[in-house]
């Protein structure tokens, strides 16, 4: 079952919608062979058939009927973002490298630790760049890890406080408020540098950047960034972490 991109509208539903004609001359439903080529428009919502013929001169009846049902079906399945808080930083006087990604996914605020995500890649990477200080990355060590964060001089945080948000995509965000980067900053004496953690955090590089420190873009150690390997953003990172001084 194919399901509409604007909420609970399925094509079998378009499929039934009734003609004011019969559909060649033997119907007056939309043919199953015609279904397989209708599709909504995300944008307009209109039913638009761009092989048959006889589709295309009925779709903006079509089209008043699909929107009736949207209305009545749409509201049931659709998820409705939630305003979402993040989590608070990972910092201490010895912070001298912090890392800011953009907002805790679903997995991350469900169990309130940073990178929770099993598949995301920032635990290992660390413990890659730090091979002779074994890190226990098990989801019941997270109070360890983050002391052991805190002992190599990094620090954790998000460039969003909190926002509106359905699911864990960065796409997805809406209504983000910034953190206070200049609060934090004063909170670690010894801050040397800044490293955005993915695209989404380095859009706010130019506030940053107003902290007079060197700020770096690190590749997203998300499991959507899948275009790059392992070993390439564990190369990155480690450059950067090499910068800031803590290797």
């Amino acid at each position: 079952m194919r399901m509409h991109p604007r909420g609970s509208i399925t094509i079998e539903m378009v499929q039934t919608l009734e003609l004011t004609q019969p559909h060649d001359n033997q119907s007056r439903r939309i043919a199953p062979q015609c279904a397989p080529w209708l599709h909504a428009d995300r944008i307009a919502g209109r039913v638009v058939a761009s092989k048959c013929r006889w589709c295309r001169a009925v779709a903006s009846e079509a089209t008043q009927r699909l929107r009736v049902q949207m209305l009545n079906h749409a509201p049931d399945n659709v998820t409705q973002p939630q305003r979402l808080i993040g989590l608070p930083p990972i910092v201490s006087s010895n912070t001298r490298l912090l890392i800011l990604g953009s907002f805790p996914s679903v997995a991350s605020l469900a169990r309130q630790q940073y990178y929770a995500h099993p598949q995301n890649h920032f635990w290992r990477i660390l413990q890659a760049i730090w091979p002779s200080s074994p890190l226990d990355i098990s989801v019941d060590s997270y109070e360890k890890r983050s002391k052991w964060l805190l002992d190599r001089g990094l620090g954790v945080w998000d460039v969003y406080a909190s926002c509106e948000r359905a699911g864990s995509l960065d796409t997805a965000i809406r209504n983000a408020e910034v953190n206070d980067f200049a609060s934090l900053a004063r909170r670690c004496p010894q801050l040397r540098a800044i490293a955005h953690n993915g695209g989404e955090s380095f859009r706010h590089a130019k506030y940053t950047a107003t902290l007079g420190l060197p700020v770096y873009r690190l590749p997203s150690t998300s499991p959507a960034n899948a275009s790059w390997s392992f070993e390439r953003k564990l190369a990155a990172w480690r450059e950067v972490v090499a910068a800031a001084g803590l290797l």
